[in-house]
């Protein structure tokens, strides 16, 4: 309910909504964490991307991390998968799992799926190329 309750704002009001959901990204009350980054992702606002990517960065908590990549890949910008598929590529297989998953959403986009196999083979890890098959069908 939170979730739709900071979406509305964002709609209603999203010069001032999105700082205020900044803030909430920033509580420790992990529910309230979780909704204002799902409000941001399903925003598609292009200024969410910083905050959203911020606090993928500042996060040691899994669930957390996941869920902001989650959002990124719902803001369906092409700057938001520009900055999830290197993660594939460069980062732990644990995050890169995470990002393709969080991309994973788009999978029937045969472009981005292209993209997500190609990143997924430079890595050269039979394991993630395993995971990106099971998740795109490829």
């Amino acid at each position: 309910m939170l979730c739709k309750c900071f979406g509305a704002m964002l709609r209603l009001s999203p010069e001032s909504s999105v700082p205020f959901l900044s803030q909430c990204i920033d509580t420790r009350q992990t529910l309230v964490r979780e909704a204002a980054l799902l409000a941001l992702g399903e925003s598609r606002r292009p200024e969410a991307l910083d905050l959203l990517k911020a606090s993928w960065s500042a996060t040691g908590n899994c669930p957390l991390r996941r869920m902001a990549l989650l959002a990124i890949a719902m803001l369906r910008q092409e700057p938001a998968m520009a900055y999830l598929l290197p993660l594939v590529t460069h980062e732990s297989f644990a995050v890169a799992n995470d990002a393709i998953a969080a991309v994973s959403i788009h999978k029937y986009d045969e472009t981005l799926s292209e993209q997500v196999q190609k990143t997924a083979q430079k890595r050269q890890d039979l394991n993630l190329t395993e995971v990106v098959a099971k998740i795109f069908g490829h």
